[in-house]
């Protein structure tokens, strides 16, 4: 088996780099049927670019070590490829990897890509972009602008945005089209789910399954502050789907319209801004991933 690792040396809240290449260095030099190299991120984009190249030397698993968005970027070069991925999670939120079960503690992580199992799961896609974990149309996207411009990571900034942020939001107008049916909701959050949550334990889709095929709208209506604070802990122990303002539902393709032109969403954590319309649909079993 030939390894790459793609380290992404600005990710999360701290950064073990060197503590992470020793112990790679340190268990598969003893591994004499297993070999690696390791390359860092320069720059965004950076890692689909390493990537794509492992995939056309068919590198047996190309390992991120980072956060989701650079999952996101490697993922998205290894879809329909015969390149595996895998995960050494050092985010601030690591969505990914906890809705996986990818150990968080990068020497467990680092062994189980040695005894861990290829594992086939789907993959969202929105017009020619990727997503494995979450697309955000709402609050939470507006939360993720704020976030990234910042420039702390770590589950407080995101808490301190999300309450402030909250008082400032603006509820827009969607409309949504699948199965042949159409809702128009103005939500306080609309979220399209592969995997089952944000990062941070918190669960917006606890019923995702990440190969079944389906995709899960989740909707949470508008929530007044003191509901919203009362009911947090409804999105950290797995019972979203408790709160009388939440629904879901399933379905391989999904149309989204919305109102504005110009407000955000994001994928896996990345913000994009300006479209108003969305094709969305589930690519099923098109990631092999090491977990």
């Amino acid at each position: 088996m030939n390894y790459l690792f793609i380290i992404n040396p600005m990710s999360g809240v701290r950064h073990p780099i060197q503590q992470i290449k020793v112990y790679i260095k340190t268990v598969f030099d003893n591994k004499p049927d297993h070999s690696y190299r390791i390359e860092h991120t320069q720059y965004a984009g950076h890692a689909k670019t390493i990537a794509e190249q492992a995939a056309d030397e068919n590198m047996d698993i190309v390992v991120a070590a980072g956060g989701d968005g650079t999952v996101n970027e490697i993922c998205s070069a290894l879809v329909n490829r015969n390149t595996a991925f895998g995960l050494i999670p050092i985010g601030s939120g690591n969505g990914f990897a906890r809705s996986l079960n990818i150990p968080l503690n990068y020497k467990q992580a680092i062994n189980r890509l040695i005894n861990g199992n290829i594992t086939q799961i789907d993959v969202g896609k929105i017009e020619k972009k990727y997503f494995f974990g979450i697309a955000g149309f709402s609050f939470d996207a507006q939360i993720g602008a704020k976030f990234a411009e910042f420039g702390h990571r770590g589950p407080l900034p995101y808490f301190y945005i999300g309450l402030k942020e909250f008082f400032k939001y603006q509820y827009e107008e969607f409309e949504l089209t699948f199965d042949e049916q159409k809702l128009i909701v103005d939500p306080l959050i609309l979220t399209v789910a592969n995997t089952s949550q944000y990062g941070n334990g918190a669960a917006i889709a606890p019923q995702a399954d990440y190969s079944d095929g389906l995709l899960d709208i989740c909707i949470v209506d508008r929530l007044d502050f003191f509901n919203g604070v009362l009911k947090l802990h409804y999105l950290f122990n797995n019972k979203i789907q408790l709160l009388p303002t939440y629904k879901s539902f399933r379905t391989s393709k999904l149309h989204i319209k919305r109102a504005s032109d110009s407000a955000y969403y994001h994928l896996d954590g990345e913000v994009f801004k300006g479209d108003r319309e969305f094709d969305i649909e589930i690519l099923p079993q098109s990631l092999r991933v090491c977990c």
